[in-house]
């Protein structure tokens, strides 16, 4: 929120319902208050518009526990492709595609796995199993 003409904003919590001129009421009095510990007693204008600028929401449900047991895919896992990697000497390592894993499906390092916006590395000899979930589980190599 800020007033008018503004460039910077002041982030002011909410609980509950915005439902409401009472609610609004509320909120106009905590971005006040919140305005003037920022910058200042007497700093903040009654009379001045105030925007709105952005909402962040967050919500917290609990949700119901899933079993984390699938059945393995039969057969190997075909890589998506191999990449060049450095260990101990360049060697090409498999590469899959994280969301075409199947769920259940297993695989072990030294290998690579990408995803929108990062790739995991998995070690030599660490395995790693795709839940039902389709997170990537990962046994070390002891």
């Amino acid at each position: 929120m800020r007033y008018s003409r503004q460039v910077h904003e002041v982030s002011v919590p909410v609980e509950g319902s915005l439902a409401g001129p009472q609610a609004m009421a509320d909120l106009v009095a905590n971005f006040d208050r919140t305005y003037e510990h920022r910058y200042g007693r007497g700093t903040g204008s009654r009379s001045a518009v105030i925007e709105i600028t952005n909402c962040h929401l967050q919500l917290v449900q609990a949700l119901p526990k899933v079993a984390a047991a699938v059945a393995d895919v039969p057969g190997p896992l075909a890589p998506s492709g191999n990449r060049r990697v450095y260990l101990k000497g360049w060697v090409d390592v498999p590469v899959y595609h994280w969301d075409k894993l199947p769920l259940g499906s297993k695989f072990a390092g030294p290998a690579l796995v990408d995803a929108p916006g990062t790739t995991v590395w998995i070690g030599p000899d660490n395995e790693v199993r795709v839940d039902n979930l389709g997170n990537l589980r990962m046994e070390l190599a002891k």
